[in-house]
């Protein structure tokens, strides 16, 4: 079983916490755009695309067929981007000091696993209780 040591922040912790924190928000980027191409507004989109480009603007069948390629590069484009711009929001991150430990109630704690076969893996949980329980 591994052993878990819960610490307070460092300073040298900052960028662990920093590429955590990123790894984390932009994990969910696959998910979300499986989530969004399954959608039936996605494959309607696709569709009115392809009749517009086929009917109105006359282009070769080939042509129209690719909206579909076209709208999911679109979707999951705007899925990442999304991500990208929810990670800028993470404001607490820019100054873990002076946002976590500007109080005798905030406190922003890391849990780093100890145990030899498991070294370098980080936990971090950060809290406004001084007084958390874990």
């Amino acid at each position: 079983m591994p052993v878990v040591l819960l610490r307070r922040f460092r300073p040298d912790d900052e960028s662990s916490v920093r590429r955590l924190v990123a790894q984390a928000t932009m994990s969910t980027v696959a998910p979300f755009f499986r989530q969004m191409a399954t959608r039936e507004m996605v494959s309607q989109a696709a569709l009115m695309l392809a009749a517009v480009s086929f009917v109105v603007a006359g282009a070769p069948l080939l042509w129209s067929l690719l909206s579909l390629p076209l709208t999911l590069i679109t979707v999951y484009f705007a899925v990442w981007l999304a991500h990208r711009l929810k990670l800028r929001r993470h404001v607490d991150m820019d100054d873990i000091g002076a946002v976590y430990f500007s109080s005798e109630r905030t406190g922003f704690w890391v849990a780093e696993v100890v145990e030899e076969n498991f070294a370098g893996m980080r936990y971090y949980y950060c809290s406004t209780r001084r007084d958390a329980k874990f």
